[in-house]
């Protein structure tokens, strides 16, 4: 056997592993996703997986401490990277993709909703003698800072930092920077107010 049908092998075995691993419920199902990825992560940090989540390049997702992601999850670091602070807490549905030379940066202490959608490229789209997808992307980065908290169904778009301690409404569009300790929300969000 050559060394690429080898490698070939190998990588459809990874995947037959991690789709049965992806599927196993409660603390056993936790448990063993982690200690599966625990060797994968460039930071060896043990991290809870729920249910049916999916990791593209796991080797350019890195862990800082704990984290807990919710089911159905899909976080994607390809030519990208991401990098995710202590004590991090995801509700199910998160996207959390820095593929194609992006970078996404999480502080300490965040907390983020169910169904957020972060994502630190986009298509490019101008030239309207050519298809969208045939344009390429443009990427980005994303800068979320410590004790922030991100509502249910936000999107956070490339080239924005959300300061310390600020806290995202649900169903908000943040494609700005967004103070720290400011209440921001909306389409797109815009400071509401502050903490005290």
């Amino acid at each position: 056997m050559n060394l690429s049908l080898l490698r070939k092998l190998f990588n459809e075995i990874k995947i037959w592993i991690e789709s049965l691993l992806s599927v196993l419920p409660g603390n056993i199902g936790i448990y063993l996703r982690m200690i599966w990825y625990l060797k994968r992560w460039k930071n060896k940090q043990r991290v809870s997986i729920n249910k049916n989540c999916e990791f593209v390049s796991s080797k350019n997702i890195e862990f800082k401490g704990k984290a807990f992601i919710g089911k159905n999850s899909f976080l994607s670091a390809e030519d990208g990277e991401i990098i995710i602070g202590d004590n991090f807490s995801c509700n199910h549905n998160l996207h959390l993709n820095a593929s194609i030379g992006g970078k996404i940066s999480i502080g300490e202490d965040v907390l983020i909703g169910p169904n957020c959608v972060i994502r630190s490229s986009d298509h490019k789209y101008e030239d309207k003698n050519h298809i969208i997808k045939n344009q390429g992307h443009s990427s980005g980065k994303i800068i979320i800072n410590n004790d922030v908290w991100i509502g249910a169904n936000a999107i956070i778009l490339k080239n924005v930092e959300i300061g310390e301690g600020a806290v995202i409404a649900a169903g908000s569009l943040v494609n700005k920077d967004i103070e720290p300790y400011s209440i921001s929300g909306g389409i797109p969000a815009k400071i509401l107010k502050y903490r005290k």
